[in-house]
């Protein structure tokens, strides 16, 4: 009797994710171990220096690289437990959201927020408190940022000339006339 194969497909699905990070830290890992190796035979050829101090640097870089590596899952262990406290006891780690004001809003109950030399500020401790956005002018002073509130620029042009060549031996200079005329009604829009 003749035997058949017999073909069977299987399907496999796998989350790869971990892999995948994994593969990157090995590939890293590799890119410094060559690094490290390209720089030890780069000072013995190019730089001359001697094949002992070579090997010392080499060892000190690998060494260093290993350290880095076993290192590496206490920094996250760490890092993950202070991420935890922390999202334990500020408000957004209990389910609540980060409100973000890049575009203005109102404060409208005590509220905590970061100063940015360190420490804590309170906000609308005392009613509601508006957050304004701060933009630099064309003159380089911060102020309150009005956008939406601009008015378009209409600069018209009319060039009359009686020859090619005359016109394109004046375009740098209508060029320029152009520019100071939308500078002139941009700044009376601000």
């Amino acid at each position: 009797m003749p035997e058949t194969e017999d073909a069977m497909t299987v399907r496999v699905d796998a989350d790869l994710s971990q892999f995948r990070t994994d593969m990157k830290e090995a590939t890293a890992l590799a890119r410094r171990l060559g690094s490290a190796l390209t720089g030890a035979f780069e000072g013995a050829i190019v730089k001359g220096r001697s094949f002992g101090d070579v090997l010392k640097d080499l060892a000190l870089r690998i060494a260093r690289i290993a350290l880095d590596a076993a290192l590496k899952p206490l920094g996250n262990a760490v890092s993950n437990t202070i991420g935890s406290a922390l999202t334990s006891i500020l408000p957004f780690g209990k389910g609540g959201v980060v409100t973000p004001f890049a575009r203005g809003g109102i404060l409208d109950r005590p509220s905590l927020f970061a100063m940015p030399r360190g420490g804590l500020g309170l906000a609308g401790e005392a009613g509601p408190e508006a957050i304004l956005p701060l933009a630099r002018g064309a003159d380089g002073r911060l102020g309150v940022s009005t956008h939406g509130g601009e008015r378009p620029v209409s600069v018209t042009v009319n060039i009359q000339t009686a020859d090619l060549a005359g016109f394109q031996r004046s375009q740098g200079q209508i060029a320029a006339q152009m520019g100071r005329a939308i500078q002139r009604a941009a700044s009376r829009n601000e």
